[in-house]
């Protein structure tokens, strides 16, 4: 009886290490398998935040081109109101000289004396 509970209980040592070693085993996949899945993520998420830098990348790229239109428009703008100045200015200057030429005929015309000067 005492050999037959030996053997048994050997039988039973041996499927406990056959369960041990699947376990472990099991174990390590699940490990590898967390493992792969980490780093599935962790790409996934790389993968995103690349995106993201990609479409601010392309936005500031838009920004500084319309930047650039807008101030070129501005220059162009100023040019304009310059021109406009000096022309508002040679205007004045013109109107100013005609009613110079007026007064100084209307004082001719009534003193015919300043006439001669």
């Amino acid at each position: 009886m005492e050999k037959y509970i030996t053997v048994k209980l050997e039988a039973m040592e041996a499927k406990y290490d056959l369960l041990v070693q699947r376990d472990r085993a099991h174990s390590r996949r699940n490990e590898e398998l967390l493992a792969q899945k980490d780093d599935v993520l962790l790409k996934n998420q790389a993968i995103k935040l690349q995106y993201i830098v990609d479409e601010l990348r392309t936005q500031q790229s838009e920004s500084k081109r319309k930047q650039a239109q807008l101030e070129d428009t501005l220059r162009q703008e100023q040019i304009q109101r310059a021109v406009l100045e000096e022309r508002i200015s040679n205007t004045a200057s013109l109107e100013k000289q005609k009613i110079n030429q007026v007064k100084l005929q209307e004082r001719q015309h009534l003193n015919p004396s300043l006439h001669n000067l």
